[in-house]
């Protein structure tokens, strides 16, 4: 995708490549034209548009003197270009919501057996970047290994790419043996389909959008988050929503148990405590273990050391309870649960010692027990 198409949309990772090349070198046009502001027709101030004025220059005779108005406007072009590149620059990295990588390159410069990186073409947007990213490509530089580049006619370093033969009868290694590997058991997902056999489409992506936002939130450590910002986001939840596949019909509702799971989770302190500032945090966990003989994709919504040490795994459930015995269904959510958390603490190798923890943050429900 070009950067003017990506003007208005966001993206979870933004790559963004290539930042050290230059555009090609614009030709000379025939003609080159601009228009200034005038100054204002006092005979005519009704007609605004009237009040510029064009500059005109074609391009010179081959083998005439320059032209100084030429040469002007084709000046003004480049500094036009010039700010337009650094405008796409920041668009392309602010489409980012989670991770943006930029990749640039420059040439290796070789004085006296030291390297360091060469100032990049002053037309290409990693010279913008430049005054930030200069030191990394300095350290970078000075630390590439050298080796396979000698130092060229203009100092630059040119890559050795001479061919090398093999010597007559050269084989490979033999290959180490193959792993035994169970593909019966390697979709074995941590959740076991427990989680949503019991509910709807629906309440299946708004616990996965919960999930989300109890991440963001915990990633960013509660830092500007209150009940109002949530309420500000039922558009941002609608949107989210309706790309999961929910229909019209169940939106609105569907967006306000969103934010009502988010707005409790903020007002409870047991969850400010669980989404807050801790040690050795890990949110959406993932990992992949052999756990009973088998092949398993884990992913734990939150894990931390808290400050008397002792290391708490907690997993998310959005699901609510209509009725008046909530302590009831509180128990029998661990009890359901309770097999898949501790597979998650042997997995850790945290099987003596761990905490464990059920957070309905709907209910601010809260389940522990030792692993």
């Amino acid at each position: 995708m070009t950067m003017h198409k990506a003007k208005g949309l966001e993206f979870d990772h933004v790559i963004v490549p290539g930042l050290g090349k230059a555009p090609p070198a614009a030709g000379k046009k025939l003609l080159l034209w601009m228009e200034r502001p005038a100054q204002p027709d006092a005979s005519n101030p009704r007609r605004p548009e009237a009040n510029t004025n064009l500059l005109l220059a074609p391009i010179e005779e081959t083998g005439a003197e320059r032209d100084p108005i030429y040469a002007w406007i084709k000046q003004l072009a480049a500094e036009q270009a010039a700010f337009e590149d650094g405008r796409l620059l920041y668009v392309a990295a602010t489409r980012a919501k989670q991770r943006l990588h930029l990749f640039g390159e420059t040439r290796l410069l070789v004085e006296d057996k030291v390297q360091t990186a060469r100032t990049p073409e002053s037309r290409s947007l990693l010279a913008k970047l430049w005054p930030v990213v200069a030191s990394e490509f300095q350290r970078a530089a000075a630390t590439a290994p050298a080796p396979l580049a000698t130092e060229g006619a203009d100092g630059d370093a040119v890559l050795d790419q001479s061919l090398r033969r093999l010597a007559s009868g050269w084989s490979p290694p033999v290959a180490p043996p193959a792993l035994a590997w169970n593909a019966a058991s390697e979709t074995a997902r941590s959740q076991d389909d427990v989680e949503y056999s019991w509910v709807g489409e629906t309440a299946r992506h708004v616990g996965s959008v919960v999930h989300r936002w109890l991440q963001r939130i915990a990633e960013g450590e509660l830092h500007g988050w209150s009940a109002a910002r949530v309420e500000t986001m039922r558009d941002v939840f609608h949107h989210e929503l309706a790309a999961r596949g929910v229909e019209e019909a169940q939106l609105a509702a569907a967006s306000a148990r969103v934010a009502k799971a988010l707005a409790s989770a903020l007002a409870d302190e047991r969850g400010r405590w669980l989404l807050g500032p801790q040690q050795d945090a890990r949110n959406e966990y993932r990992l992949t273990a052999m756990l009973d003989g088998e092949r398993r994709n884990l992913v734990i919504d939150r894990s931390f050391t808290d400050r008397d040490g002792k290391r708490w795994i907690v997993d998310y459930k959005a699901s609510g309870h209509e009725g008046t015995n909530v302590d009831g269904f509180l128990d029998r959510e661990k009890e359901r649960y309770q097999v898949q958390l501790e597979r998650y603490a042997r997995a850790l190798a945290q099987g003596d010692g761990a905490m464990l923890g059920l957070y309905f943050p709907l209910l601010a429900g809260w389940r522990e027990w030792g692993a």
